[in-house]
């Protein structure tokens, strides 16, 4: 039962911890999600995808969609149950500041408020986005000056580039936009949330909403978006094809990496 179970909350990252290389989950995964589910576990999923990309996954692998939260775009969107119950969203005028320069570097990048996603337009980095990620892309033309037009309260701004791009951003924009906080879910994504967002004060907000104990709550990932929930976690958790920033900072180093079941191997550890 749940107050037997070692954790009863765990969060689990999606690319590169839960999925393999080919967005697939292994049978191994799949039956310990479900065998914790069934043993009182808390299970949340904890993803810069947006929560409509997870209910996707839930649906595909047949789990129980109610006893499952999905938080989405870094933790900034958590939703139980089909409703939303906190939402993160990046300050109004900072948003549309960083817009405006992005456009000024003519880098590509998307957008998004707690309904959708929208790009400027639909091109090839957009195609594959929606197909990895099973959601869909509003084409509405320069950004900044839909944001504007339409009042958005923007949770997320991804840029995605080259990892060299990637890298000589992550020296600067933190500096030029303090305001919020940056960080990479990939070698060539770069993201920006608020500061009240993200997947550390995700997963604090939802194991005290919960009544968990944080030291019963454990969460796996491997990037640097999630970071903060490794450190949140009463156990973080580093699968074995982690950055070296996450492993670093983690309570566990699994040896198993995300094209090895790591997720499910990880809960065989400790469910009896």
């Amino acid at each position: 039962m749940a107050n037997e179970l070692k954790y009863k909350l765990l969060v689990s990252d999606m690319d590169g911890t839960f999925l393999d290389s080919n967005n697939q989950v292994g049978e191994l995964t799949h039956k310990a999600i479900t065998d914790y589910i069934d043993a009182g576990g808390h299970f949340a999923f904890c993803s810069g995808r947006e929560v409509e990309s997870l209910i996707w996954q839930a649906k595909e692998m047949n789990l129980p969609q109610d006893k499952i939260t999905f938080m989405g775009l870094n933790g900034c969107v958590i939703v139980q149950n089909g409703k939303v119950i906190r939402h993160c969203d990046l300050p109004k005028k900072v948003a549309l500041d960083i817009t405006e320069y992005l456009n000024e570097l003519g880098v590509y990048y998307q957008i998004y408020d707690q309904n959708g996603m929208f790009v400027k337009e639909v091109n090839d980095i957009c195609r594959w986005y929606c197909k990895t990620t099973h959601c869909s892309a509003n084409e509405v033309g320069d950004l900044r000056a839909y944001a504007k037009a339409h009042d958005l309260d923007l949770v997320k701004i991804l840029i995605a580039s080259s990892e060299e791009e990637i890298n000589k951003m992550s020296g600067y924009l933190p500096q030029k936009f303090s305001e919020v906080q940056w960080f990479k879910s990939c070698p060539v994504f770069y993201e920006a949330a608020a500061h009240d967002g993200g997947k550390g004060n995700a997963l604090k907000f939802l194991a005290d909403k919960c009544g968990i104990n944080i030291a019963s709550t454990a969460s796996v990932g491997d990037s640097q978006n999630d970071l903060s929930m490794i450190i949140a976690a009463g156990t973080g958790v580093a699968v074995a094809n982690a950055e070296d920033e996450i492993k670093n900072a983690a309570d566990l180093v699994l040896e198993y990496s995300n094209n090895q079941d790591a997720v499910g191997r990880f809960i065989r550890s400790f469910l009896k």
